[in-house]
């Protein structure tokens, strides 16, 4: 990858957000609210684009567009206004070049039709030009095994400076866990709780590790949460959780975490970010994006990337740490 040019500093600027409350089950919702502006960001080079929500999602378009623009205008597809479909909102106010984030409701053939087109980046930005908001995702690319750094000629941002905050837990060394709610959902093709127990015992049994572990996630992983703490309560280590907590303290949790484990989402994105030695578990039907979305030099170094279908040992079995 060519490395990208030094680009003229933008001076920083406040953020303030913009709340409206929104009743969902309201017949006059509004179709787009307007969440997030940061002020005094008009000067430069900008693009608006509509995309779809996840942290991760966004994350792989900023690397996209930021080489660049110095602004970028944000229209978050949703199909309803609820905390899980609008949990990448506050984790856009530390991207800097995020200047303004929408959530528009669209129905779900418009939001999968976004996932899972291939629009060239030259098209993106040939549209620019004319301040139009150009539908942008890079989903298809990677999950039909194009790695993101590849999927054209442009360069990308492999490591994007987010405005991270200081957390102190009361740890200097730990290892951190995410695992989502769905894995308790019956309809959801995942490992349970118990062998993400399994797979958290087998890494510790493995390196004869001592460290803390700290559960972050959302209000809306509270249970599956609590579930995994109580199973691994037996282990006699300390457990700490980090429920709900502001992303730019998540950041700092997981950008001095020993090693990350979960499955796979944007946290695993932000952990990459960081170069975090970091283990994540995914659906079946994603085995081609497996290493489309990682820094080359941390494939199977930093970043072991493994399916539901494999086994908690087989998984600490195949992972090669110095923790």
């Amino acid at each position: 990858m060519k490395a990208l040019k030094k680009r003229k500093q933008v001076k920083r600027t406040n953020t303030k957000p913009i709340t409206k409350t929104v009743n969902k089950n309201s017949a006059t919702t509004p179709k787009t609210v307007n969440v997030f502006k940061r002020e005094n960001a008009d000067a430069g080079k900008s693009i608006a684009i509509s995309t779809v929500q996840g942290i991760g999602d966004i994350f792989w378009v900023y690397q996209k567009l930021a080489p660049f623009f110095d602004w970028i205008d944000i229209n978050v597809y949703v199909s309803a206004f609820n905390n899980i479909q609008t949990r990448s909102v506050e984790w856009l106010k530390i991207f800097p070049k995020i200047r303004t984030v929408n959530v528009q409701t669209v129905k779900q053939e418009v939001y999968y039709g976004l996932m899972r087109s291939l629009s060239p980046l030259d098209n993106v930005l040939a549209k620019a030009k004319t301040k139009e908001i150009v539908p942008y995702a890079v989903n298809a690319w990677l999950e039909e095994g194009t790695r993101i750094d590849e999927i054209d000629e442009h360069p990308i941002l492999e490591t994007v400076k987010l405005d991270v905050e200081p957390c102190d837990i009361g740890l200097n060394e730990y290892i951190v866990v995410n695992i989502p709610g769905a894995v308790e959902s019956p309809n959801v093709k995942c490992w349970r709780i118990d062998e993400w127990d399994a797979l958290i015992r087998s890494i510790y049994f493995k390196y004869k590790l001592s460290y803390p572990i700290v559960l972050v996630g959302a209000d809306f992983d509270v249970k599956a949460i609590n579930q995994l703490h109580d199973k691994l309560v037996d282990m006699g280590i300390m457990l700490k959780t980090v429920i709900g907590e502001k992303p730019a303290k998540v950041c700092s949790i997981i950008k001095a975490a020993k090693l990350f484990i979960g499955f796979q989402s944007g946290l695993n994105v932000i952990a990459e970010n960081f170069d975090v030695n970091h283990i994540s578990v995914d659906y079946v039907s994603l085995e081609k994006m497996k290493y489309t979305w990682c820094k080359k030099k941390n494939k199977e170094r930093s970043f072991y990337a493994f399916l539901f279908n494999q086994t908690a040992l087989e998984v600490a079995e195949a992972i090669n740490y110095e923790i």
